[in-house]
């Protein structure tokens, strides 16, 4: 039968399903999203470690000293695959709605100080065992966007979450002490 698919059989089915009952519905909505950002995460942090070993690979090789061109070619390749991933969701009829200019200045300032950041990473992990370097770095990370979260944005931490901001500390503390 032309236009019956997988597809959009559930669609016809979210769509009743909404219909009697809508708040089942939200929650299905949601828990898709929710699932689709878990997977995001985990691929973007399944992409981060392996751009630490890559890293690591080249500050060990014999082109250790090329590290700006190493630099530059992953710059241009992440660019051109969130162009690619992009322009998919541009077909898919996702796309962007227009920014303003300050929204492409402060992408430009996320992006110069993740250049520096990767360029600081990639020359420690030549000269630090790595089992310093990426546990400091990547917990680094994590407890630098809490502390622009509480002290910028005005977010709240819950007990649990200040707890394992304290554990996060101490465990860049104790990756940090000499061997």
């Amino acid at each position: 039968m032309p236009g019956l698919s997988p597809t959009s059989l559930v669609k016809t089915r979210e769509k009743y399903a909404a219909s009697v009952n809508p708040t089942a519905a939200a929650i299905r909505s949601t828990a898709a999203a929710t699932g689709e950002a878990t997977l995001s995460l985990v691929t973007a942090m399944i992409a981060s470690g392996g751009m630490g070993m890559v890293q690591k690979w080249q500050q060990r090789s014999a082109h250790a000293m090329q590290t700006g061109a190493f630099l530059w070619t992953a710059f241009l390749l992440a660019g051109a695959v969130s162009a690619l991933a992009a322009a998919a969701e541009k077909r898919r009829g996702h796309a962007a709605p227009p920014q303003k200019k300050d929204v492409y200045r402060f992408a430009a300032a996320v992006g110069a100080a993740m250049g520096g950041a990767n360029t600081a990473k990639t020359l420690l992990a030549g000269i630090l065992p790595s089992i310093v370097v990426f546990p400091v770095t990547n917990v680094g990370v994590i407890l630098a966007s809490l502390a622009v979260s509480v002290l910028f944005l005005k977010e709240r931490l819950t007990k649990r979450q200040a707890a394992a901001a304290g554990f996060g500390i101490a465990a860049v503390a104790l990756f940090s002490l000499p061997l």
